[in-house]
Formats: C-alpha cells, structure tokens, sequence
C-alpha cells in the first residue's frame, strides 16, 4: 500500500486494500489464489494437477500437493 500512496499529502484520502481489490477485480474479475509451499524435498510429479477453464476466462486450477509427508492430495 506504501508504493499506492506515495506522495499523498496530509489529510489526503489514502487508498485502502479495500480500494485495491475492488480494482483488480474491475480489471480482472473475482478470483482468488492460494499457495502452499510444495518444493521442500524434491520430489518430481507428471502431470501434477487439473485445470478447468470456462467460457468467459475464469478458471480453477487444482495441483497435487506432496511433501515429506506420507502421499500426496489435492
């Protein structure tokens, strides 16, 4: 947010996260991404998930998860 508003002066409405996220999904639609760390052991997978793409761009993209642990899931 310090990048969003640099240079605003005193008393100047700064632009909240609110403010961000109500852009982006102007520009770029409601979505949403999360990450989980998976490059801990090595380990090489084929063809590590599924991606389902519609008709109007939207997307779910789903990734096989394997750690250190025991197996993998999605």
């Amino acid at each position: 947010m310090a990048s969003a508003n640099k240079g605003k002066k005193p008393g100047e409405k700064l632009i909240s996260v609110s403010d961000t996220v109500k852009k982006h999904w102007e520009t770029h639609g409601r979505n949403f991404f999360s990450r989980y760390g998976c490059e801990v052991d090595g380990s090489v997978v084929s063809k590590p998930g599924v991606r389902f793409v519609f008709t109007d761009g939207s997307r779910i993209i789903s990734y096989v998860s394997g750690t250190s642990s025991a197996g993998a899931n999605y």
